[in-house]
């Protein structure tokens, strides 16, 4: 009877052991992703391309992962799809662009040309399906 007492109890402590260093590890993920914002909020480019590149090296990007995550460290809303935003392969795209904006002056008056610009500096750009998973992502600093 005592081995038995003894054998619940044991099993009761590693079950609310395991719980409680689960729900230490989300609070420490959440204070990390908390942190990530606000480094990206104020970081230069080459700043939040670092802090996407942490953020993909700790698993908190990757293939599979929900969007949302992104949405919390960006400050985006790539979490509530824009049917505009659905490609032809049934995938949702985003980008993230580091640059705030470009640092060229803008050309006004009888110089200012009605082409489009290229886009410069990083960005991520990245699929996903209509549930929010990640499909694929890659960073680049090519003009687009």
């Amino acid at each position: 009877m005592r081995y038995r007492v003894a054998m619940k109890w044991i099993a009761t402590c590693i079950l609310v052991g395991g719980t409680l260093s689960i729900g230490c590890a989300f609070a420490s993920e959440g204070d990390r992703i908390a942190q990530m914002s606000e480094a990206y909020r104020n970081g230069t480019e080459r700043d939040r391309l670092l802090i996407c590149i942490d953020a993909i090296d700790k698993g908190l990007i990757c293939r599979g992962c929900h969007v949302g995550t992104m949405d919390r460290i960006f400050s985006t809303r790539f979490s509530t799809p824009d049917g505009g935003a659905k490609g032809y392969d049934a995938l949702y795209k985003g980008v993230v662009h580091f640059r705030d904006e470009d640092p060229r002056p803008k050309e006004t008056g009888a110089d200012a040309t009605s082409a489009a610009s290229p886009t410069k500096g990083w960005y991520l750009a990245f699929r996903y399906t209509e549930n929010g998973s990640i499909y694929d992502y890659q960073l680049s600093d090519l003009s687009k």
